[in-house]
């Protein structure tokens, strides 16, 4: 079964063109045969997330905002945004095999991608509950 984001029952504010980027991301990644630049193996994945941008003691400093994953990895993630990432470390929270995670996040890379915004980080500790706000939708 596909990690796609048709199978999480999503019914957030994302834009329909960001979906069908992320989309078009996931089947050209699954596609794609080359040799892996990176250290640790990622897997494609497209599931939406809410992050939040949080300071050292992960006490959120920004409104929450949504964004679908790139590909994830034991140790990293990457993320598509509409906007460009400004912060540096973010709590996320996705769930995954019907569990919430709530992750700290350093990002090391943020760059355009396409149309949309791309970046990427590792994981720095996993949280106990999402810092602030979070409002989930019904799947």
């Amino acid at each position: 079964m596909s990690l796609t984001i048709d199978n999480f029952g999503y019914s957030g504010t994302l834009s329909p063109e960001l979906v069908a980027f992320a989309r078009r991301q996931f089947v050209n990644a699954t596609l794609y045969k080359g040799r892996q630049r990176r250290r640790e193996e990622r897997f494609p994945m497209t599931v939406p997330v809410v992050g939040v941008a949080v300071d050292e003691l992960n006490q959120p400093t920004s409104d929450p905002f949504e964004m679908i994953t790139r590909d994830v990895g034991a140790k990293s993630i990457g993320l598509i945004h509409e906007d460009p990432m400004i912060h540096d470390r973010i709590a996320v929270h996705l769930e995954m095999g019907g569990a919430d995670v709530d992750l700290v996040v350093v990002l090391k890379w943020r760059d355009a991608l396409g149309p949309f915004y791309g970046s990427g980080g590792i994981y720095l500790e996993r949280l106990e509950r999402f810092p602030g706000h979070l409002v989930l939708h019904q799947h």
